[in-house]
């Protein structure tokens, strides 16, 4: 709580997949300014709580914060491309944010920002062979969305939102539109109705996985 109240404190959540993070902050600034909130944070933890059990229980739910912050802006981001293109005919709302200029550029923003991430963590666990697979495992969900964002085919395409659907709770409704957003979030020339056949198509297989996980 304490972690994130700095974090939202500062201009990190607009800035996150803005124009300059795709353009100007070639070194992942942004997400770099992020770790080191988190490493000042979980130092001054670490010696506070003098207790390696519990440092470990904060480094995960540290992990779990930063990596839930990450996508919440990126769908924030994909939301407000959303509401541009459906009123793009009429009228634009303060705030509307437009898609990014280059796929290609701002997969490799993401790509680093998650090897930012997952390194800082990672350090984190030192040699803990636990913690650094609960860590892996909670932090692939950023990794997956990246892959899924680049699949140029539509065998890749429903792997990987197949996957996702596990990760959102198995909700149709909650995959459907996490899914859709973020595919038109990438460029212009990408077609909303690809991926809405896409996921009509895996429906039954998405059905399935929600009935198993129920």
């Amino acid at each position: 709580i304490f972690i994130m109240r700095r974090v939202q404190s500062t201009t990190m959540p607009s800035d996150f997949f803005s124009k300059a993070w795709e353009d100007e902050w070639t070194g992942n600034d942004v997400s770099e300014h992020l770790v080191s909130v988190f490493h000042g944070h979980l130092t001054r933890i670490e010696s506070f709580l003098a207790n390696e059990y519990l440092y470990h229980k904060a480094v995960i739910i540290a992990a779990r914060a930063m990596t839930c912050f990450y996508i919440r802006c990126l769908v924030s981001k994909a939301d407000s491309v959303t509401r541009r293109r459906r009123h793009r005919e009429r009228f634009h709302l303060p705030g509307e944010r437009q898609p990014f200029r280059s796929q290609t550029r701002a997969l490799r923003r993401v790509a680093d920002d998650i090897d930012i991430m997952m390194r800082f963590f990672l350090e984190k666990a030192q040699n803990n062979t636990t913690l650094k697979r609960i860590v892996t495992d909670d932090m692939y969900i950023l990794e997956l969305i990246c892959e899924c964002l680049a699949s140029n085919d539509t065998a890749s395409l429903e792997s990987f939102i197949v996957v996702i659907h596990k990760r959102t709770g198995a909700d149709l409704l909650v995959t459907r539109y996490f899914v859709g957003d973020l595919w038109m979030l990438m460029t212009h020339k990408r077609s909303h109705t690809y991926i809405q056949d896409t996921m009509q198509q895996l429906q039954p297989d998405l059905q399935m996985v929600t009935s198993r996980m129920k």
